[in-house]
């Protein structure tokens, strides 16, 4: 007799938190006339990856984006993963397709393989209806001036290396006073929708 198993399809919508050092990065989008790869390339490849044959992954889409060099302490995305259940006897290894940590932990593995500057800080479901984007609470940015105690020094050598990369290097004296007040404008909430 030839018994007809019934196709289970399960998608469940994720909130994965991601930070990253930029330097070797295009950005976050992908582009096209790029030398470097995007974050969302990488990811992407991660995704394919730990998904393999056994789902599908899609609507992976970032709160926000970053430009060319530019590091994320977080960032968020979110994303579908879909998969088919073939018989009674996988339930529990379709239950830990979706399990939280071993998505984190295989999206991690995949990522350090070759991509040791990018990492998945958590991982955790939400409704179908959760935007990265347009659910996103807020949004921090941290721009990082560094001034060197001798300006004469174009090498900086001043600096903690930690930094070179990671702040924009002022090579030449600046004016506290004429900064404070040019400041003044930046103090307080503003809206840049």
């Amino acid at each position: 007799t030839h018994s007809t198993l019934k196709m289970k399809i399960r998608t469940e919508r994720y909130l994965i938190g991601i930070q990253y050092v930029g330097t070797h990065y295009s950005g976050w989008a992908f582009n096209n006339e790029a030398k470097l790869p995007s974050i969302v390339s990488i990811i992407e490849e991660a995704f394919k990856k730990y998904v393999g044959r056994r789902g599908n992954f899609s609507n992976l889409i970032g709160s926000s984006r970053t430009d060319a060099g530019v590091h994320a302490l977080r960032n968020t995305i979110h994303v579908d993963i879909s998969r088919q259940l073939t018989s009674s006897s996988a339930e529990d290894t379709f239950n830990n397709f979706f399990d939280t940590n071993a998505l984190k932990q295989g999206l991690n593995y995949f990522l350090h393989t070759k991509h040791s500057h990018i990492y998945i800080t958590d991982v955790q479901n939400v409704p179908q209806s959760f935007h990265a984007r347009y659910d996103a609470v807020s949004r921090t940015y941290l721009y990082r001036i560094m001034c060197p105690v001798n300006h004469n020094s174009l090498n900086c050598s001043n600096l903690a290396l930690f930094h070179t990369d990671r702040s924009y290097i002022l090579r030449y004296p600046i004016d506290l006073n004429i900064m404070r007040n040019a400041s003044n404008c930046l103090i307080g909430e503003m809206d840049f929708s």
